[in-house]
């Protein structure tokens, strides 16, 4: 595919003209996984409808500590690994604020509670089941966050 003129674009009106001429030719070729990779960022960058909402996965490849923005984790690791929930007042998360967890490595995720924050969940479960498992964490109000999902004991 030729994008030819695409990282001149300054605006989302050019975004659009350019997306009208270059991607409704029923004849286009098939677009390489950088092609829309560079499309996505163009059409991100001039977009303000619900960006908050996308669930763009985070990969970790170590023990972690969430992270104010953070929406939706992956895990890719070979051995027992930490997602570690941190006080409010060290990252501030609003109460319903939700991150989704996946465990793509075969390493055990486990969700732990820094000190003072306290993790709701069936029968006291923590961790990930299995590879290939997810699960949701929601603040539920100031230093409460519950656990769903696929989730087992240690």
């Amino acid at each position: 595919m030729d994008l030819e003129g695409l990282n001149d674009i300054t605006t989302k009106a050019e975004l659009i003209a350019w997306l009208e001429e270059n991607l409704t030719t029923p004849l286009r070729p098939a677009m390489s996984a950088a092609d829309v990779s560079i499309i996505l960022q163009k059409m991100l960058a001039f977009s303000n409808d619900n960006v908050d909402n996308l669930q763009i996965y985070t990969t970790i490849t170590g023990d972690y500590t969430l992270a104010l923005g953070d929406k939706a984790i992956s895990t890719n690791i070979e051995s027992a690994n930490t997602i570690t929930i941190p006080l409010f007042a060290d990252q501030g998360f609003a109460p319903g604020t939700e991150i989704l967890l996946r465990q793509f490595g075969v390493g055990q995720t486990t969700v732990v509670p820094g000190a003072g924050v306290t993790l709701l969940s069936p029968e006291n479960f923590n961790s990930l089941r299995v590879q290939y498992s997810s699960a949701k964490l929601l603040n539920v109000s100031t230093d409460i966050w519950w656990l769903t999902g696929d989730i087992a004991a240690i």
